[in-house]
């Protein structure tokens, strides 16, 4: 017989029922409660319910059949191995989960004999269809968490294609994952969040911007107190020339955060970028100076550099030189190339020798670069 898998809700139905099987064939005169038996009945269950013991393949251990000598002062029990399989299981065991189906499962491979069949007519009297094997639905939760697996790979997917196909493609990774929000909220926990911003930075490579901002207000939804998604949403929008919808999307970002200071960066230089000083020095000056990183300084001596304010400009290239972070060599090169020209503005050429000597050890092979500047 093939193997019978029977669901429970509750693990003392399956204790139950596992007793009323093991027990079920034995013998009138061997089947006299005592206090043996009552012992080792609790000793056996307990035991199955732990997951210590389980009568696994017992036609291995009794091949075809050929059961052992008991001693003379044998004390019967239908928990007794022996008993077991003569009664009629070759195997029983349990599990916590059968083919994606959470529960209590109890796993049967019965004998073909008559102590078999008698136990089978028993499962087939008292289980119903749908409490048996694959018959038991998958929950809902289970599905949902296929189709976040699902969104993933076919995320990945995209990365490797464009136009109409990509967007059918991301269209169906959408629905899949709204299906799933709506449902199921819960599931977007961890990583599992950032496959909306996946899914945006895809949308965004289609300029499909409306469907891009609908999965990043979804993640901003799902991460209450975080505006990691508007960061990115004024930077796609500030990326594709709507400079409107950028600053727009940075300033959401700050009603939920008020302290993050990439937005108050990115948008301390996009004002910059458009020409507002005022309004970019306000913003960059936003960060409390004990959240300010190199970046931070670095704009702000480029905003002071611009206006030829060279002092404060000094003043924040300065700081920033004593930060570890890395920014890149294209900041680092504007920051030397700016703090010679502020040193050499103001008259301090032996710092701003030093500086030069400093940035072609950071950039040796833009030495003559640097030095046209201090002495040009």
């Amino acid at each position: 017989m093939a193997n019978i898998y029977i669901w429970f809700a509750r693990i003392a139905d399956r204790r139950n029922f596992t007793k009323q099987l093991i027990e079920l064939n034995s013998k009138k005169e061997n089947n006299q409660e005592n206090k043996f038996i009552s012992e080792d009945r609790q000793k056996s269950l307990d035991a199955l319910d732990s997951g210590i013991r389980h009568y696994y393949r017992l036609y291995r251990e009794y091949y075809q059949g050929k059961l052992p000598h008991f001693p003379a002062d044998y004390q019967y029990s239908p928990y007794n191995p022996v008993e077991v399989f003569k009664n009629g299981i070759r195997s029983l065991y349990y599990l916590h989960s059968y083919r994606l189906r959470p529960g209590n499962w109890l796993v049967l491979d019965l004998r073909k004999n008559e102590n078999g069949r008698a136990i089978k007519h028993f499962i087939e009297a008292n289980i119903p269809e749908n409490r048996l094997g694959s018959n038991v639905p998958i929950p809902a939760k289970i599905f949902a968490q296929q189709k976040l697996a699902k969104a993933k790979q076919l995320l990945g997917e995209c990365e490797e294609m464009c136009g109409h196909k990509k967007v059918r493609l991301l269209d169906t990774v959408y629905r899949d994952l709204l299906e799933v929000l709506l449902q199921f909220p819960e599931l977007f926990k961890g990583d599992k969040v950032y496959l909306w911003e996946k899914a945006a930075f895809a949308y965004l490579d289609e300029r499909e911007l409306d469907k891009m901002e609908s999965c990043l207000r979804k993640q901003a939804r799902l991460q209450p107190g975080c505006a990691d998604a508007f960061l990115n949403m004024g930077s796609f929008y500030q990326k594709v020339g709507l400079m409107g919808k950028a600053i727009q999307s940075y300033k959401e970002g700050l009603k939920i955060n008020p302290q993050d200071e990439f937005i108050y960066y990115n948008l301390s230089a996009l004002m910059h970028y458009l020409g507002d000083t005022r309004a970019a020095l306000k913003n960059a000056n936003q960060v409390s100076e004990y959240k300010r990183k190199k970046a931070n300084y670095i704009l702000l001596g480029s905003i002071y550099f611009d206006e030829a304010n060279y002092r404060q400009a000094i003043i924040h290239y300065e700081k920033a030189l004593n930060e570890s972070q890395d920014v890149g060599p294209q900041m680092m090169a504007k920051l030397y190339y700016d703090l010679i020209r502020s040193y050499k503005e103001l008259g301090n050429i032996d710092r701003a020798e030093k500086v030069l000597e400093e940035a072609r050890e950071v950039f040796p092979e833009a030495g003559e670069f640097f030095e046209e500047i201090l002495f040009n």
